[in-house]
């Protein structure tokens, strides 16, 4: 589709990395389930870590950019190697499943495992689908103010990541006032930070154009962000709770939540990339991130676990 043979080797040396990945994934959020907070933090840090070395390493030895995906496998694989010697030095022993188990998780899983994909597909659509219609340079203009965009939502992930074990606990407990609080509280301290950042971000950028990729279009990357950006704050309120239905026990409904997302998303960008190119992009992704995406947590949350995210200082009155 993208005409890529670089691209298409590189997926099939990531295939293997996929494997270990998965396996090291479940070992990480179980140590976070667990409250090994330090361990699993480290495990989090030390993949980005190993993925910056092994590019470095590989572009030290090839100037070929499609072995570049085997930085993924490299970096997963050292982190399988670094859970090990975890596991050896605290005696840590696994015992076999029962078949209880295996049915119980397995039917989580399925319900579930939609939401992931489709989340993961969300933040990512836009950059695809303009593959399908722009140009190279305009897609790296793009791609640019899309990967601010992508780290600053990563760190809404980390503060997700922390929260979902508590909100799990407090949610299968039955105490929504204390979920309700929990919202309250957080979002202060997220609206405070998010926008200083953002402000930093927007004041630095065009220096660093200027400085790096001068005479280049990047500029306008600038203005791209710019409209992505209130998408970034608008949302980051939300994000670190929009997996709520899966921590209270609703993977099939977090699924449909999520491509309910997506498919907004796809026929928003569809429409206005092909009016306005890298423009209809980045309009299509605020629109979902200011509208559509809260406004349908907010439906669901309230529906089946009886929250309301936009108002939870009220239910933290009642509590």
């Amino acid at each position: 589709v993208f005409n890529s043979p670089d691209m298409a080797f590189g997926l099939k040396v990531l295939c293997p990395a996929l494997f270990v990945f998965s396996i090291n994934k479940v070992v990480l959020f179980s140590l976070n389930g667990l409250g090994e907070v330090r361990i699993f933090a480290l495990g989090q840090s030390f993949r980005y870590v190993a993925i910056f070395f092994s590019v470095v390493m590989i572009s030290l030895l090839t100037t070929e950019p499609k072995w570049l995906a085997g930085s993924f496998l490299m970096a997963e694989l050292s982190l399988a190697i670094l859970f090990i010697g975890y596991f050896f030095s605290r005696n840590i022993t696994i015992a076999p499943p029962s078949f209880a188990w295996v049915r119980c998780h397995w039917l989580y899983g399925v319900k579930g495992f939609g939401s992931g994909f489709f989340l993961t597909m969300n933040i990512n659509i836009d950059v695809l689908i303009l593959g399908l219609f722009v140009s190279q340079r305009d897609l790296g203009i793009y791609g640019l103010a899309a990967a601010i965009v992508v780290g600053l939502f990563h760190i809404f992930t980390a503060i997700r990541v922390s929260f979902n074990p508590i909100l799990a606990n407090l949610i299968c407990g039955g105490r929504l006032s204390s979920v309700a609080n929990l919202i309250f509280n957080a979002r202060k301290y997220i609206i405070l930070g998010i926008i200083p950042i953002s402000a930093i971000l927007l004041t630095v950028l065009p220096f660093l154009i200027a400085q790096f990729l001068p005479d280049k279009g990047f500029e306008a990357s600038w203005y791209l962000l710019l409209v992505l950006i209130p998408g970034v704050i608008v949302y980051g309120l939300f994000f670190p709770f929009d997996q709520m239905l899966l921590m209270g026990g609703y993977p099939g409904q977090q699924t449909v939540l999520n491509l309910i997302v997506l498919l907004s998303n796809i026929v928003l960008n569809f429409v206005l990339i092909n009016f306005y190119g890298i423009w209809g992009a980045a309009i299509a992704r605020s629109v979902v991130t200011v509208f559509v995406a809260p406004i349908s947590l907010r439906v669901f949350i309230k529906k089946h676990i009886d929250i309301d995210i936009f108002f939870p200082r009220r239910q933290v009155n009642i509590g």
